[in-house]
């Protein structure tokens, strides 16, 4: 996936794909609105900061957040019905300790 290429080239940030959660907005989204694909972005925490990046890390998470967006986006152009990925599941982007998971519900 492309997406998840370009979140790690920026910084080598090393990205897991693995299923965090279920139950939270990405199903609701998908199940009332009936949405082929619905992802979420989550910052990258270790456990240590919860939603509050120290300084440091804000334009860089903002940064490989962008790049994946813009990759994902180039990709839709290619593929039928304009999506990247299977239509049948969503996707949240999750940092966790070093890794990032992308949880495909």
């Amino acid at each position: 996936m492309k997406a998840i290429t370009a979140l790690a080239t920026r910084y080598g940030t090393d990205y897991e794909v693995g299923n965090v959660a279920s139950g939270n907005t990405v199903d609701w989204i998908k199940g009332i609105y009936n949405k082929s694909i619905v992802y979420t972005y989550e910052l990258r925490d270790i456990d240590q900061y919860g939603f509050l990046l120290p300084p440091e890390q804000i334009i860089p998470t903002g940064e490989e957040t962008l790049d994946s967006i813009i990759a994902m986006i180039k990709e839709t152009k290619t593929k039928k019905y304009g999506y990247e990925f299977d239509t049948m599941r969503c996707y949240n982007f999750h940092y966790v300790s070093s890794d990032m998971y992308i949880n495909t519900i």
